[in-house]
């Protein structure tokens, strides 16, 4: 039998997990108000919708889709294509609520080795443009017709899913075949009045997006969490951390594997590649708090079960920072394993 790789072995235990939560998650709800399940949209208790969701366009297969030749245009054309005026009228988008967790079928995806150059040159500067703007989209300022341009020139027709009069979603996911199996990176823009107003990145393992290099553009963050496991699966121990910018408007979920090998304690060092999640939103928006703002996630894992570095391990955020980012530390952060629980226990 062929182990798969480590990272997607990771993918595949994520999900596992998920799974997990979501099926203790509907146990412990029984007694509330039942889940809406309205078309490939899932809205949990709290969201209110008064009819089916029905995309704004008809789906385009991957097939179908005609995909550009990564030379015929540079990614300083594609951004400059995409600051034009919008000359078209779309389904407007949505914000979540802090108590609506939404779940999106996956749209038509698109190989990262068919976009080619213009998608590695992106995912690797951000076009110059400092978080929370991805790709040149800024949270409460660029319009959904810019979005459509961006990422039409990437061979991608965007779906929207409408949930009231004012509110849509589109999440386009491409699939990474330079990982053996592949692992799906999912971009999704949540947008009111036709403006964006949430961008959720997975930046997979790009070099830049690594938790030193991030710490080094953002700054320290105001408050790390962490939730990890009292014990390995397959033979990984998932350590979640949770990093809180509100004065850049960036939250950082980091995942690391741990090592299990001393009973007492896990540790967690970060000489290894892990896989990074960016939450953006608007830069003039109220700083409502950590979990308020995480809340207001699609894919973001729930904070109930992460707990506060210094209340776990003997680093504090400046630690954390410190240890983290000094090249010459090899530091590692240990907590104790009594203080964890596996989602199967």
């Amino acid at each position: 039998m062929i182990n798969p790789p480590k990272k997607l072995k990771y993918y595949y235990l994520n999900v596992i997990v998920i799974v997990m939560i979501s099926i203790m998650a509907i146990s412990c709800a029984s007694d509330s108000d039942p889940v809406t399940d309205v078309n490939t949209l899932s809205i949990t208790e709290g969201a209110s919708v008064e009819a089916p969701i029905t995309p704004t366009k008809v789906p385009t297969t991957l097939a179908s889709t005609t995909v550009p030749t990564p030379t015929a245009m540079s990614t300083v054309d594609l951004v400059n294509t995409a600051t034009s005026n919008p000359t078209s009228t779309k389904t407007q988008a949505i914000t979540p609520s802090a108590t609506a967790k939404l779940t999106v079928t996956p749209l038509p995806t698109m190989q990262i080795e068919m976009i080619g150059k213009a998608y590695t040159d992106l995912i690797m500067d951000n076009q110059e443009c400092i978080l929370p703007c991805w790709w040149g989209i800024v949270p409460g300022i660029t319009q959904s017709d810019i979005v459509d341009q961006i990422y039409t020139s990437l061979g991608q027709e965007l779906e929207y899913l409408k949930l009231d009069e004012s509110s849509a979603l589109t999440e386009i996911t491409f699939t990474n075949t330079s990982v053996e199996g592949g692992i799906p990176i999912r971009h999704i823009y949540a947008m009111n009045e036709n403006i964006v107003t949430n961008i959720e990145v997975n930046a997979g393992f790009a070099p830049n997006y690594q938790i030193k290099p991030l710490i080094e553009r953002l700054g320290p963050p105001s408050e790390i969490l962490l939730w990890t496991f009292s014990d390995s699966y397959e033979g990984l121990l998932p350590a979640y951390f949770q990093l809180y910018f509100p004065e850049k408007s960036v939250i950082v979920a980091y995942t690391i594997s741990g090592d299990t090998s001393n009973e007492e304690t896990n540790k967690i060092c970060f000489d290894q590649e892990g896989e990074t999640l960016l939450f953006l939103w608007s830069e003039i928006a109220e700083d409502i708090g950590f979990i308020e703002r995480s809340a207001q996630s699609i894919r973001l894992r729930d904070l109930s079960e992460f707990k506060a570095i210094q209340d776990i391990s003997s680093w504090d955020v400046d630690q954390f920072v410190e240890n983290v980012t000094d090249p010459s530390n090899d530091l590692c952060l240990e907590t104790p394993t009594n203080l964890w629980k596996a989602p199967w226990e």
